[in-house]
């Protein structure tokens, strides 16, 4: 059986190694503000979609904040490739991820440089976003043409 008490102080340190705030995670996950604060008095555990959603939040794995390995990137999903066919890549979910990443991002440098004009940032980010995606979709429209399926 896995101590809540073990995991919320996991979760809690990730989180302060990565400059995310327990507050600002909880809420982009869509879970309760109280979680963590029960899970610390020795309450219960979330339920296993709310454990993953925070693992990829905080980008790694839900094995991780179990406690079940000391390296975050053991047992990590990652659905990248899909039926170990190279032309199944699941452009989806990277643009998701990078999607994810640059908006956590943002929201730390705005957070660290509260002077900075928002709106102007946010447009320019935007703008950031819709590259990479094109650059993606580039990339795997080329990667679909030239690979054959073994």
């Amino acid at each position: 059986m896995h101590n809540s008490q073990n995991v919320a102080m996991t979760i809690k340190t990730l989180a302060k190694t990565k400059k995310i705030t327990i507050g600002q995670m909880l809420s982009d996950c869509d879970i309760s503000k109280n979680t963590l604060s029960t899970m610390q008095s020795g309450g219960y555990l979330p339920r296993v979609e709310n454990l993953a959603k925070i693992a990829d939040y905080l980008d790694c794995s839900v094995d991780y904040l179990l406690g079940r390995t000391d390296n975050p990137e053991i047992n990590k999903q990652e659905v990248l490739i899909m039926d170990n066919n190279p032309s199944s890549i699941n452009f989806e979910k990277i643009a998701s991820d990078i999607i994810s990443k640059i908006e956590r991002g943002n929201q730390n440098y705005l957070n660290e440089h509260p002077d900075i004009n928002t709106k102007q940032y946010e447009e320019s980010a935007k703008i950031a976003v819709n590259i990479c995606i094109d650059i993606l979709k580039t990339y795997h429209t080329e990667l679909i043409k030239n690979l054959k399926p073994h």
